[in-house]
Order: C-alpha cells, then sequence, then structure tokens
C-alpha cells in the first residue's frame, strides 16, 4: 500500500489518506477541546479522565509512546526522590512536548501510526458505538463452605501502588492457602478505556493470582464503564482467552454458590447511563437469570457484587438498577451485603434498600486525591478517609476486602 495510505477497519474497508485521517483527529481533538470535561477537581480524582473519549485519546497515546519506546523511569533527585503515588513513568526526555512539537515526535519525524493517532483515535470511537454481544450465563460454580473471597474495585490502572496492592491480596491467598478455598474477584474498570493492550499490561500481568495458581484459585472480573468505553470487546476477548478466569465462562456476570450463599457478580455497565457511564442498570437476561436460580434455593443466604453503586452518598445513584433488583430486594430475606466500586472510595453505609452491609469498595487502583467532599443523603456507619501526603498533594489510601464465609457465618475486613 502506498505511503500514507491506510485501510480502516472501522470505515467499511475504505482507503482513507493520513491527511483525512489527520484533519479527522483534528476535529474531534478540537471538539473535545470545546466540549469535553477538563475541569479540575481537586477533591477527585488526580489523573484520570471521566469523559469517554478523552480516555480513549489518554489510551491512544500511551500505547503509542509505549510502542515507540519513549517511556523511561527517570532517576529521581531532589525533592522528588520520595516515591510518586500516582506513576514512576515519565516521557524520555527527547519525547516531551515542545512549543514547536505540541504532541508526539513521531508525528514530525516519522510514518510510526502515519501519525496514527488520529486513526488510534478515530477507531477508538468508533469501536464505542458498537458493543459486543451480552453473553448468557449458565449455572452458579459450587465452591466450598469454608472460603475466602478478596474484592476489590477499579484496580487495573497498572500504576506501582495498585500493583503494590496486588501483592498484599497475594499474601492474603497465602495466608489463607492451608484451610480454605480462595477466589479474587475485580469489580470492573480497565483503564483508560478498556483496550486489548490495557487487558495484557493493567490486569493479566500484575494479577495476585499467578498462572501457577490458575486452578487451585478462581479468578473474577465484571463489567466496569471504562471497559465499555470501547465497546467491551476487548473485555470479553480476554475473560476468553486467559485460562485463569475460565470459570466465568467467558461472561461477564456470574454466580457462586455453597450450602449457605449464593453471590451474585451482575454486570451493570453493559448498558450503563450517561456518557461517562456513571448511573448502572441490568441488562437481560440477568434478572431472570437470577430469579431463577433464587427460586431453586430460597432460604438460600443472598450476596451482591456490581461495579455501579445503588446509591450513594457522594455521587449518583442508579435507579434503573434498584427498580431492575425489586423483586430482589423486596423479598423477606434480606440480601446480607452488597459490594460496588465505581466510585473510587471506601465506605459501608447502614443498612439500606433491604440490604444489611451495603459497601463500597472502589478504591483499589486510581491515584485520587483525599477528598474533602461531605456525604450526603444515605447514612454511613464507616468511610475510610485516611490520607498521606506528597509534596504538596494529600492522596487518599488504596485497598481491598476480604470476605471469609465459614459455613453460615460471614466476616469482612
Amino acid at each position: 500500500m502506498a505511503q500514507g495510505v491506510a485501510r480502516d477497519p472501522t470505515d467499511g474497508g475504505r482507503v482513507r489518506s493520513r491527511a483525512s485521517r489527520t484533519s479527522e483527529a483534528y476535529e474531534i481533538v478540537s471538539d473535545l477541546a470545546a466540549n469535553g470535561d477538563f475541569q479540575t477537581r481537586s477533591d477527585e480524582a488526580a489523573w484520570i479522565p471521566s469523559d469517554p473519549y478523552l480516555c480513549i485519546v489518554q489510551s491512544a497515546l500511551e500505547e503509542a509512546y509505549l510502542n515507540a519506546d519513549a517511556v523511561a523511569k527517570p532517576t529521581a533527585s531532589g525533592l522528588t526522590a520520595t516515591s510518586d503515588p500516582v506513576t514512576d513513568l515519565a516521557l524520555k526526555p527527547e519525547w516531551v512536548p515542545t512549543a514547536d512539537r505540541l504532541l508526539m515526535r513521531q508525528g514530525e519525524e516519522t510514518d510510526y501510526l502515519g501519525w496514527g493517532l488520529s486513526f488510534a483515535i478515530a477507531r477508538g470511537i468508533a469501536a464505542f458505538h458498537g458493543k459486543t454481544v451480552l453473553r448468557p450465563q449458565g449455572d452458579p460454580v459450587p465452591i466450598k463452605e469454608k472460603v475466602r473471597l478478596i474484592l476489590f474495585g477499579d484496580w487495573a490502572s497498572g500504576v506501582p501502588r495498585a500493583e503494590k496492592v496486588a501483592i498484599q491480596i497475594a499474601k492474603q491467598l497465602a495466608d489463607s492457602a492451608a484451610d480454605r478455598e480462595c477466589h479474587v474477584i475485580h469489580l470492573g474498570d480497565v483503564y483508560y478505556a478498556g483496550r486489548t493492550f490495557e487487558y495484557e499490561t493493567h490486569l493479566a500481568d500484575i494479577w495476585p493470582v499467578g498462572h501457577a495458581l490458575g486452578n487451585k484459585v478462581g479468578s473474577w472480573c465484571l463489567n466496569g464503564n471504562h471497559d465499555m468505553f470501547t465497546g467491551g470487546h476487548a473485555l470479553f476477548i480476554f475473560l476468553g482467552k486467559d485460562a485463569r478466569f475460565r470459570r466465568q465462562n467467558g461472561c461477564t456476570y456470574f454466580a457462586l454458590e455453597n450450602e449457605n450463599w449464593i453471590i451474585f457478580g451482575l454486570d451493570t455497565a453493559y448498558d450503563c447511563i450517561g456518557l461517562k457511564g456513571d448511573e448502572g442498570t441490568l441488562p437481560v437476561p440477568q434478572a431472570g437469570w437470577m430469579q431463577q436460580h433464587l427460586a431453586r434455593v430460597p432460604g438460600k443466604k443472598m450476596i451482591l457484587l456490581t461495579h455501579h453503586q445503588p446509591f450513594s452518598a457522594w455521587e449518583n445513584d442508579s435507579p434503573q438498577l434498584i427498580d431492575a433488583l425489586a423483586p430482589v430486594l423486596r423479598r423477606r430475606k434480606p440480601v446480607e451485603a452488597w459490594f460496588w466500586g465505581h466510585e473510587h472510595r471506601c465506605a459501608v453505609y447502614e443498612p439500606s434498600h433491604n440490604v444489611t452491609y451495603p459497601a463500597l469498595i472502589g478504591h483499589a487502583g486510581v491515584p485520587v486525591y483525599a477528598s474533602s467532599k461531605q456525604p450526603t443523603g444515605p447514612k454511613l456507619r464507616y468511610h475510610d478517609n485516611r490520607s498521606f501526603s506528597h509534596l504538596l498533594e494529600k492522596f487518599s489510601y488504596m485497598g481491598f476486602a476480604v470476605l471469609d464465609l465459614d459455613g453460615a457465618d460471614a466476616t469482612v475486613r
């Protein structure tokens, strides 16, 4: 194919010139500059945009820089010698943008991707409009009566502190290996935009369960709004390819069951609401699938796991999710616990919506500033508001939950 021309798979296979792709990218970026969510929120996030198109741009930039060997771990000195709480990577000096080179050096000096960042942006946005197919799930996976479930949300950012969380989770697995069956469950969000290379580098490469333990320890991953920013395709491919997640049957929802408990991990992101996907829903066929299994075991205790929040003291509620789960939440027997992520905090609510132990655990991997935003609405029984300072910035802690089931009893920490 002639230099400067590429075949765009998202454009019906038609040949498009580099000039047309560059023009399209400029239009996209210009629109983002005018309408994108660039607001600085000092009490919420340190680095990850919430606008899906900005996430796609950020993802494309990261992949291009990594593939071009433009990234390195700089030698720290002076005030910056302390470990950075966000990342230990930086662009090599010759790649740092300047007034003359506002974006990427290869855009001017090489044909790498044919100034193909524009192509990557366009392809990513096209994928955003074409979702993968939600696959049906089978029967619950049987688990033992004495079992440890390690739960964590919004973890797969790939930053050093997220990797340290994985190391601590691995220690919890080692401590329980002798007398408990163990499962590790991620409540969703692979950053920035759920693209293939991000599942490899931000999830698979540093997952707390090594391949050697894949047959012994269960691995599970729910769908998050960031996973859907590029249509969810990469998530489904990953779940079907990585042998550690084979129990999940290539699906984004699942159930675990023993003599006393049934645990539903639900996909609330496939049809999430709003450009940013901040409100969850329960797409078919999950409601009917749940009812089928609950009718079979009406006396068992139930736990729900989702990416999205049913309600929140800080952000939006998810009314459509609550409505879809109304038959479950109105049962005479309460839901024992509901764990979710999405918000990058750790908090436990007082009983609400017929749920005895509602808990937010979305603080596993995104570096966020310690928030001064006061909770409103639902009452809290616990909120982890610990923080540490780095230079002039104050960051929240990261963490996870350990849920131990012993017969009919449950303990969480």
